[in-house]
């Protein structure tokens, strides 16, 4: 049975090391791209809620996971209705400390997963903003090399 991960974004961002510090944005960004390099979901469905507008305040983001915006109510209350709205309750995990949000989500009987078990999930060294933006930079790179070497090579058959 594969597993739906409802992530209370500002909750699990805020208890990450150098993320809280960061601009929104990149706050943001860093949570996504450590949630995919750490594979914290693993192959499940993965829903991130952040308060705020999209329009505003959305990162662009690359992920293969859902990013939702509250848009006007608190994502608290835009978790609980996902949460409790899933056609199959057993597969849904919601990740917060919230202690409101763990109270309501264990009222329909799902899952509720702390922040500190769901980022232990994270290998053995502590993850930090700091891994992300090498992480980041290390991409990059590997793409001007691919794309110098494509390049050359084009050129070299040309």
């Amino acid at each position: 049975m594969s597993l739906h991960y409802l992530i209370g974004g500002y909750n699990v961002l805020h208890k990450i090391d150098g993320l809280a510090d960061k601009e929104l944005i990149d706050g943001r960004q860093g949570l996504l791209d450590i949630i995919k390099r750490h594979n914290l979901c693993g192959r499940n469905k993965v829903t991130v809620v952040f308060d705020g507008r999209s329009g505003i305040l959305a990162p662009p983001h690359k992920s293969s996971f859902v990013v939702l915006f509250s848009e006007g109510e608190p994502a608290d209350n835009l978790i609980i209705r996902l949460a409790s709205k899933d056609s199959n309750p057993r597969r849904v995990v919601v990740v917060t400390d919230d202690k409101e949000i763990k109270f309501k989500v264990r009222s329909f009987c799902l899952k509720v997963m702390p922040v500190s078990e769901f980022t232990g999930k994270m290998s053995k060294r502590k993850a930090s903003a700091n891994e992300v933006l090498k992480a980041k930079l290390e991409d990059e790179d590997e793409q001007k090399i691919t794309d110098e070497l494509e390049k050359k090579w084009l050129r070299d058959e040309g």
